[in-house]
């Protein structure tokens, strides 16, 4: 899958580092009692990807759309 853009390789600092909370991963079922929880866990994780995306595409890894 190719956007037509050209990534730039020499923003790529494989020595920069950023440190992204982790996610819950302690979910059962029956844990997101309300429609709002579980909502809020999809935002949550929807989030946390999108901020994975915006520092990829920061180091040059990924064409920003």
């Amino acid at each position: 899958m190719s956007s037509g853009k050209v990534l730039n390789p020499d923003k790529v600092n494989l020595t920069q580092q950023v440190h992204l909370a982790d996610l819950s991963v302690a979910y059962a079922a029956g844990g997101l009692d309300t429609e709002a929880e579980i909502i809020a866990a999809i935002n949550a994780t929807n989030t946390r990807v999108n901020n994975i995306l915006a520092y990829l595409e920061t180091l040059g890894l990924v064409a920003s759309s």
